[in-house]
């Protein structure tokens, strides 16, 4: 796990290494190992890193790393976790190796199968190749998005960074997109489906996840979606035990895979079904008198705090350390500005701030792996908005099964709270709007009720962009569209600036493709049945894990105790300062109560 950077001069300048440097220095968190330099012989192509010592700590897996005399050259972020694999298959076909990297068997295989080697690896990865024999650059960026892949490119060059910050050092301009700031105030986000290359500030993109790109030396730019879900097929005759078995299977693989290191280890845990259960499948990898080290965020006195099922999870596994940090608001707020300059994007949510402090109590303990249980929650089902949608297809389409599924609903639906699924679809457009079409024509009158406390002015110049909300019709579409359109890249986003921050590298099992292949494979009765979300993981760990786990129907996710906190007074003093800005620049006429963070949150990147 690192940091990189690196620039390609397009019009006959030399690549100075001042500048190179200045970016990798502004990525020493990510890499306080080690730090490299790579020139072509023309001085056109500069290649930086910042190395974070995990598999191989010899200085023969430093980077930037040379294979075939120079023929190929990386910058590469990220652990390929199959590269045991991949490495005995490249030896077969003529390769040598002169370390125990993974970064060399990705070089490799890239000298084999070229741009076909990310059909083959598995792994959290973002890289650049330096092909001297076709003379282009190859940049990739794993399939999930997990590990950053940022870049500029005026035609005169190209220049690219594991973060944001990394280009600013460099000297790209830090012009926020006002179109980003109104996405962020109206829906809460600045991400786009359609427009995933989009980042918060204009000329500065995001490499997509499940992309390559190709840059040769005419300044031809050009990328690819190399994997997609969309070819899987729902296989119906699959029984309950064979799609548990292979669930487990493939679940426990990755595991294992991911487990691979040279440093220690540890994992998250939140007390939730999917924390848990990662961790109770790698403390059954490790020997009886190995221990493990986990971390929980706790917030005394919060109704929402999860140390009950916390100490349930500790108590089934009991040679793991439980590492409990207790978190307070006037550490939150401590922490606020530091963290805003960790994501250098907005975020939606003091929980970001409490996942920060988890990493930093983490790599303070000498941690430096973790794994997590990410992931989940978008591709199993397990939202409770995937009911709504999930519920109105059966009414459509399997009208005895909604019957069944709805009856089964009543016994347990305190926690979901369904409404009137007939009547909306909670948590797709707000409570004042009675349909779909009502909230669809809203966008069309720049006095809707949807644009109050936003100034006129701004309303009328960016209320043409598309509205980036979820309106998926059934469930294989609602899961597609959070696991690779919406949602869940932004969740890797804070939690990869969060972890790098304190040198952290964490790994997420569920994200590996073949489990999301097989998973998207099933019929979707095995993800929500009898009102259980995430049926088929519950029914996998119904022999692992205590069963007030398993069968646990409260969806908490990683809460904290926001609201209390936003009335303190340091928050309040900080909301009138963001407000008055705000409506100084014509961006909000009058507060809105609930967006109180999100003026907070916007008016420290727009006025840094």
């Amino acid at each position: 796990m690192c940091g990189i950077a690196g620039i390609f001069s397009l019009r006959g300048l030399k690549v100075k290494q001042d500048g190179l440097k200045r970016m990798t220095d502004a990525l020493s968190h990510r890499g306080p190992d080690g730090e490299g330099f790579w020139f072509d012989e023309d001085e056109k192509v500069g290649l930086g890193h910042r190395r974070l010592s995990i598999i191989d700590l010899s200085e023969a897996a430093s980077q930037p790393m040379e294979y075939q005399s120079a023929n190929y050259v990386i910058t590469f972020n990220g652990e390929i976790y199959n590269y045991l694999e991949l490495k005995n298959t490249l030896l077969k076909q003529g390769h040598y190796f002169q370390s125990d990297s993974d970064t060399e068997v990705l070089l490799a295989a890239y000298a084999q199968w070229g741009e076909y080697c990310l059909d083959k690896v598995d792994g959290m990865f973002a890289f650049a190749i330096w092909d001297k024999k076709k003379e282009v650059l190859f940049c990739a960026r794993d399939r999930f998005g997990e590990k950053p892949f940022y870049y500029h490119a005026d035609g005169e060059k190209f220049v690219f960074a594991s973060e944001l910050k990394a280009l600013w050092a460099f000297g790209i301009d830090r012009s926020p997109s006002k179109g980003k700031v109104y996405d962020f105030l109206l829906f809460n986000t600045t991400s786009d489906a359609k427009k995933k290359e989009e980042t918060f500030y204009e000329g500065i993109y995001s490499l997509p996840p499940s992309h390559s790109l190709i840059l040769d030396k005419r300044g031809q730019l050009s990328t690819k979606n190399y994997w997609n879900i969309d070819r899987v097929r729902i296989d119906d005759r699959i029984e309950l035990e064979e799609a548990r078995e292979k669930f487990l299977e493939l679940l426990n693989t990755s595991v294992i895979l991911r487990m691979r290191s040279d440093v220690p280890i540890g994992c998250s845990l939140s007390g939730g079904l999917d924390s848990s259960s990662i961790l109770s499948l790698v403390n059954r990898q490790l020997d009886k008198n190995s221990s493990l080290n986990s971390y929980s965020a706790r917030f005394q006195g919060f109704e929402l705090d999860e140390g009950d099922f916390i100490e349930k999870v500790l108590s089934a596994n009991p040679n793991v350390e439980g590492n409990q940090i207790f978190i307070s608001e006037v550490e939150l707020q401590e922490q606020f500005d530091e963290v805003m300059k960790i994501q250098d994007e907005p975020f939606g949510s003091f929980s970001i701030l409490a996942q920060n402090l988890v990493f930093k109590a983490a790599a303070k303990n000498g941690t430096k792996v973790m794994l997590d249980g990410q992931g989940a929650d978008e591709y199993l089902a397990g939202y409770t908005y995937f009911f709504d949608i999930y519920y109105q297809e059966l009414f459509r389409k399997q009208p005895s099964r909604f019957q069944s599924e709805i009856k089964a609903f009543g016994k347990h639906s305190a926690n979901y709270q369904l409404p009137n699924f007939k009547e909306r679809v909670r948590n797709r457009f707000p409570k004042a709007f009675k349909s779909l079409a009502d909230f669809r024509r809203a966008f069309e009158d720049p006095e809707s009720k949807l644009f109050s406390g936003l100034h006129p002015e701004f309303v009328r110049e960016y209320r043409s962009r598309s509205n980036p909300r979820n309106f998926s019709s059934d469930l294989n579409t609602a899961l597609k569209t959070a696991t690779f359109d919406k949602g869940l890249e932004e969740l890797l986003r804070y939690a990869d600036r969060n972890s790098m921050s304190h040198s952290l590298e964490v790994r997420l099992p569920f994200l590996n493709p073949k489990l999301v292949n097989f998973v998207f494979s099933l019929p979707r009765s095995l993800l929500i049945h009898n009102a259980w979300s995430k049926f088929i993981l519950r029914k996998a760990m119904e022999s692992i894990l205590p069963q007030e786990i398993v069968w646990r129907t409260d969806k908490v996710g990683f809460a904290a105790p926001q609201a209390e906190w936003m009335k303190e007074p340091l928050f309040r003093e900080r909301l009138e300062q963001s407000t008055d800005y705000l409506k100084k620049e014509k961006i909000i006429s009058s507060v809105k109560p609930n967006l109180a963070w999100n003026y907070v949150v916007m008016e420290s990147y727009l006025n840094p």
